[in-house]
């Protein structure tokens, strides 16, 4: 079964940020993600730290369907297998697709 490492992530966030830099201050302050700051995100296995940029760079709406399939891709550990920051995560896509 093919499986995305923890360098792959990191280096995929580390090229949208490069091609998006700006993108993540877009949701700096939006209510939805608040508390997505605080969690210990590199203390999940295999996650990035980078979790929060791409939240916040889903508002943005030129980086928007890029940060989407960069975030896709390092909640997931492969094709069936939610990452173990999925569940983290989870909570703050409902808020952040309810907004106006």
């Amino acid at each position: 079964m093919c499986r995305i490492d923890a360098a792959a992530k990191e280096a995929a966030v580390a090229r949208f940020l490069e091609e998006f830099p700006r993108a993540p201050r877009a949701g700096r302050d939006h209510p939805a993600l608040r508390g997505c700051e605080d969690i210990a995100w590199t203390q999940f296995p295999g996650c990035p730290a980078g979790i929060p940029a791409l939240l916040r760079a889903l508002l943005d709406p030129a980086a928007a369907p890029e940060a989407e399939r960069v975030l896709g891709n390092v909640l997931m550990d492969g094709v069936f297998h939610m990452g173990p920051a999925m569940p983290a995560a989870l909570p703050f896509l409902p808020r952040l697709a309810a907004g106006p």
